[in-house]
């Protein structure tokens, strides 16, 4: 009798393939449970969103008061992310570019024209560009998106109240003559278009908090902040909005309720009926709107699209940087040179990042820029394919949803330092980032049955 026909049985067993190797796309994501709070560092991020809201442009007697807040963001990130729960610095590419791109920026101080204009702008993008890195280390969890969406949102209520005067007289409006006057522009974001962008991102973030958020009250609670949002959109007059809010329902459809409408006929029914609704009803919501004239005159034929400044202007920019490819004219140099004037005669900004980052910067800057942007749109793409839970699956198509409208405001406004955007997306990747290492060894979510 040999040796192996002697050994137990028992312990001669085959073991299964799957004790030695598992196939990354058939393991289960972690389970984790969610805490039912955000963490500090995400209540802080939030706090400061909610300042620049109510206090970045309100009036220079408050202006100070985002800038203390920031401050003090980035002592309770050291303090507390730092030195008591020991995190490593995060580096992710969108926001690596991002900083390139300002890097390279600050070079334009050698060929500007205007050196006291140049360093008030570039002063603007040091706080961007610090707070956008600071919010990224900070964000971490779903929950800490989430209240920073609701911060956002809130502020919104705040806006309405204080500014009702003048909503109230931009609700009034018929006609289409003096629009300019009637547009509101005295609440604490006194530019109307600035105002029109917070709007659209309120109802943006109001809507992520009502498909993130489980309790009853919060639900509601977004929902009076979407209606508050719907009323600045309507009184700032301003097309930004208008595309943003007919852009978010578009974005929201295809990169989430066209997927988790795969499934059975009664939850396909739902969906569908719900889609209509936001079609139909956005469709309603903006042919209503005292300044919806605005948006139809500016696409009414390719005539009237030629006749837009921003589209002259995208081309005095292309035949500016045609004559300084590497540098660009600096951050304000499109206003100095005079390529761009208002009815007074006063050279203004261009309307658009992608011409105000070509001029300002030149080709390498306009590289930087927007390589942020693409590296922002693979960093989702890369998560969403990813074994996600319910709920963050959720939150990434909506984060998804947000980049392409943002996408579509970089060819209509200038938002390559805006004080509220740029921070934001900086919670975004960091949440983004922590769900890589949460969920980066678990393979891709697996073929879906439709």
């Amino acid at each position: 009798m040999s040796r192996y026909a002697a050994h137990p049985r028992n312990l001669t067993r085959s073991i299964p393939q799957r004790y030695y190797y598992v196939p990354a796309a058939t393991l289960r994501p972690p389970t984790v449970t969610e805490k039912r709070m955000p963490t500090l560092l995400g209540v802080s991020a939030a706090c400061y969103l909610a300042s620049v809201c109510l206090a970045s442009s309100a009036s220079e007697a408050v202006s100070w008061i985002p800038q203390a807040v920031a401050i003090g963001v980035a002592v309770m990130w050291f303090c507390v992310g730092v030195i008591v729960l020991g995190q490593r610095l995060r580096w992710c590419r969108p926001i690596t570019l991002y900083t390139c791109y300002f890097l390279w920026g600050a070079t334009g101080i050698a060929v500007t024209t205007n050196n006291e204009y140049f360093l008030s702008i570039f002063q603007t993008y040091v706080k961007v560009v610090l707070i956008t890195w600071i919010l990224f280390q900070c964000a971490r969890t779903r929950k800490d998106v989430l209240v920073c969406c609701l911060a956002i949102a809130l502020a919104s209520i705040v806006v309405v109240v204080l500014g009702r005067d003048e909503i109230a007289k931009a609700l009034a409006f018929r006609g289409d003559v003096g629009a300019a006057k009637y547009r509101a522009s005295g609440t604490l974001l006194s530019n109307s278009n600035t105002l029109g962008i917070f709007a659209a991102l309120v109802i943006i973030c109001g809507g992520f908090c009502m498909l993130g958020y489980r309790s009853l009250l919060l639900k509601i609670t977004s929902g009076v902040c979407i209606v508050c949002g719907l009323y600045l959109v309507a009184a700032s007059g301003s097309r930004t909005a208008m595309l943003g809010v007919a852009g978010s329902v578009v974005a929201l459809y295809w990169c989430h309720f066209r997927k988790v409408g795969k499934g059975g006929i009664g939850k396909k029914i739902a969906i569908i009926l719900l889609c209509l609704g936001l079609f139909v009803g956005t469709g309603l919501f903006l042919m209503k709107l005292p300044f919806f004239f605005r948006l139809v005159e500016g696409f009414s034929s390719v005539h009237a699209i030629m006749k837009e400044p921003r589209v002259q202007y995208f081309f005095r920019a292309i035949g500016a940087v045609i004559e300084n490819p590497l540098t660009g004219l600096g951050w304000g140099g499109f206003a100095l040179a005079g390529l761009g004037r208002n009815a007074e005669g006063i050279g203004h900004y261009s309307h658009s990042s992608v011409s105000e980052v070509l001029v300002a910067t030149g080709l390498p800057g306009f590289l930087m820029y927007y390589g942020a942007q693409f590296f922002l749109w693979k960093l989702i793409r890369d998560v969403r394919r990813l074994n996600l839970s319910v709920q963050d699956a959720t939150a990434v198509n909506i984060i998804y949803a947000v980049f392409w409208v943002l996408l579509i405001w970089h060819s209509v406004a200038v938002l390559d330092d805006h004080r509220l955007i740029w921070p934001l997306l900086g919670v975004f990747c960091g949440y983004l980032w922590n769900l890589q290492r949460q969920y980066g060894g678990y393979g891709p979510a697996p073929a879906r049955k439709t």
